[in-house]
C-alpha cells in the first residue's frame, strides 16, 4: 500500500517537518507500506481540498488520529523522537489504514 505523508508547513519554526520525518521512519519499518514524504507549503491546503471530495468519492474515514503532546520537548539534535505512546497511536492509525485499504479489495475479489 502506498502511503503519502503530506507536510502542511515547512516554514522555519514549525515542527511539521521533523514530525513528518518521524512518521516516515515509523511507517517505513512496516513492510505493508511504500512510504513517501511530501514537503509542501501548500500541503495543508491540499488536505483541506481533499476533505471536500472524500464523501463524493465514497472514501472511508479513519477514526483514530495521532495527537502528539509536548512536541517541542521531543525535538532534539536528530529531529523529532516520538515516545512509546506516540508510536503506539501512530501504529494504530497505520493498522486501521491498512485494514481499510485491504477490505474493499477483498470485497471486490469476492464479488467478481
Amino acid at each position: 500500500m502506498d502511503l503519502k505523508i503530506i507536510i502542511g508547513s515547512i516554514r522555519q519554526g514549525r515542527v511539521a517537518k521533523p514530525v513528518g520525518d518521524w512518521v516516515y521512519r515509523v511507517a517505513s519499518r512496516r513492510r505493508e507500506f511504500a512510504t513517501e514524504l511530501i514537503d509542501s507549503v501548500q500541503g495543508a491546503r491540499a488536505v483541506e481540498q481533499l476533505r471536500l471530495v472524500v464523501n463524493e468519492l465514497q472514501m472511508a474515514p479513519i477514526r483514530d488520529a495521532v495527537h502528539i503532546q509536548k512536541v517541542m520537548g521531543k525535538l532534539g539534535e536528530h529531529g523529532f523522537v516520538g515516545d512509546d505512546a506516540d508510536e503506539r497511536f501512530l501504529n494504530k492509525v497505520l493498522d486501521e489504514l491498512l485494514w481499510w485499504g485491504e477490505a474493499p479489495k477483498q470485497a471486490r475479489e469476492r464479488s467478481s
